[in-house]
C-alpha cells in the first residue's frame, strides 16, 4: 500500500485504501486514489470501462509477495480473503499468492500499451523514491508537492520505520497505514523456509 499511501498524501487527492464499497464515496469533481486487487479489477472490468481513470500497477519479486502473504496469514488469518475467489484451499497460501500474481501479470499484459496505464517496479519505489514518485505524479498530472517529498523522506525506506502513523488523520479518514516493521525487499529470506523457496522457484520455472 506504499504507493496509494504516498499518492494519498497529495493535497488534491483523497485516498480510499481498502475501503469496502468505495464507489459510493466517489464525488464528482474530486480526485481519488483507490487500491484495487486483481479480483476487483478483473471482475469489474474497470480498466476497460473507465477510460477517464489512470491505473498504476506494480511489479514485485514473487518471493517477497509469497513472504508477505505468509506473514498476513500468520498474523491476521485473512490472507486468502485477498486472493481471487478465496484462492485454492489445497495450496499453501504463499504459493497460491505467487500463482495468482503470475495470472495477474498475464491478464495485465492485455492493457500494457494503454496511455492511462503506468507500470512501476516495487524496488524502484523503495530504493529510488523521489525519482519514482516524480514519475508517478507527472503521469497523474499533479505537482510533485513538498509534502510528498517530506512523506517519502520520513516513511519510504527499506529499513523498518518505527514512527510510522498508526491511524488515519482527521482529514484522511480512509487512509490505511501499513508500512511493514520488516525490510520490504528480500524479506522472503527471513520468512520463507528453504523448502518453500524451492517450491516457488520450481513453479516459476515450470517444473
Amino acid at each position: 500500500m506504499i504507493l496509494c499511501e504516498t499518492i494519498g498524501e497529495h493535497s488534491q487527492i483523497i485516498p480510499l485504501n481498502e475501503v469496502l464499497k468505495w464507489p459510493a464515496h466517489i464525488k464528482k469533481g474530486k480526485n481519488y486514489c483507490v487500491k484495487l486487487n486483481y479480483y476487483e479489477m478483473r471482475r469489474s472490468k474497470i480498466v476497460q470501462l473507465r477510460k477517464d481513470a489512470k491505473f498504476i500497477s506494480v511489479n514485485r519479486n514473487p518471493l517477497d509477495i509469497a513472504a508477505s502473504f505468509k506473514k498476513i496469514e500468520e498474523v491476521r488469518g485473512r490472507a486468502r480473503w485477498m486472493l481471487l475467489g478465496g484462492g485454492d484451499l489445497n495450496t499453501p497460501i504463499y504459493l497460491d499468492a505467487v500463482k495468482q500474481y503470475q495470472a495477474f501479470l498475464a491478464w495485465r499484459n492485455k492493457f500494457k500499451d494503454l496511455p492511462n496505464h503506468l507500470v512501476l517496479n516495487f524496488e524502484d519505489m523503495i530504493l529510488k523514491p523521489e525519482e519514482t514518485f516524480k514519475k508517478v505524479f507527472d503521469f497523474l498530472g499533479f505537482e510533485f508537492e513538498e509534502r510528498i517529498k517530506d512523506f517519502i523522506n520520513k516513511y519510504v525506506s527499506d529499513d523498518p520505520v518505527p514512527n510510522y502513523p498508526g491511524t488515519p488523520a482527521d482529514d484522511r479518514p480512509y487512509q490505511a497505514f501499513s508500512v511493514s516493521p520488516n525490510k520490504k525487499i528480500g524479506s522472503y529470506k527471513d520468512v520463507l523456509t528453504k523448502q518453500e523457496i524451492w517450491r516457488i522457484n520450481a513453479f516459476l520455472s515450470g517444473n
